[in-house]
């Protein structure tokens, strides 16, 4: 749908294409992992966004593709390109960065991101109450789950299951949570097959 629109130019706006839009047509592409379009589509289309919009919106959704493709110093590389004002790009670019330092095993930089993002949400004037609990209830447990990743080789079976189900409960319990699919994607990965505790 989002290609034949494009052929027609019927999203297009006095010749341009919203910084949301944009982002709304990578994110359905990245989601179908048709990731080589998606790259075609961000260099060839970046040139319609608004200009004040261009560098902030290519920047942000090449992170977002290379972090698809499990690129994840590239997608930190992009990230540091661009100061971001707005507040949903500004948090969207936090999480990436946040999900890469994860993957990487970075400690130091993402616990510090953590801390940085917390305060940000907690000062931010344009947040909704709602809003600013969902972003601090994915910060804590992706705190919680980076932990279960550095310890689950240490932990007993017993010790393992009791973190297992109360991890597993929050997830499911808690309404407010932000990026919640990466999170119970995390916590499959890090649950499905636990390793035997070190002897």
């Amino acid at each position: 749908l989002y290609r034949q629109t494009l052929d027609g130019e019927i999203i297009f706006k006095n010749g341009h294409l919203t910084s949301w839009t944009f982002k709304n047509i990578i994110t359905t592409g990245i989601r179908l992992r048709e990731f080589d379009w998606v790259e075609g589509f961000i260099f060839q289309y970046q040139a319609n966004l608004i200009p004040e919009e261009q560098a902030g919106a290519v920047a942000f959704n090449l992170a977002a593709l290379y972090y698809a493709r499990q690129d994840y110093l590239a997608a930190l590389r992009q990230l540091h390109r661009v100061d971001f004002t707005n507040t949903s790009y500004h948090l969207g670019a936090k999480i990436i960065q946040i999900k890469s330092y994860f993957e990487l095993d970075e400690t130091e930089a993402l616990y510090a991101l953590m801390e940085a993002t917390r305060k940000y949400v907690l000062r931010s004037a344009q947040m909704s109450e709602n809003g600013k609990q969902a972003y601090n209830n994915y910060l804590k447990l992706t705190r919680q789950l980076y932990r279960l990743k550095g310890r689950r080789t240490r932990l007993s079976e017993a010790a393992f299951a009791a973190v297992k189900k109360r991890l597993g409960e929050r997830l499911e319990s808690d309404q407010l949570v932000a990026n919640k699919d990466w999170l119970r994607a995390v916590f499959r990965k890090l649950t499905e097959e636990p390793s035997p505790p070190d002897l």
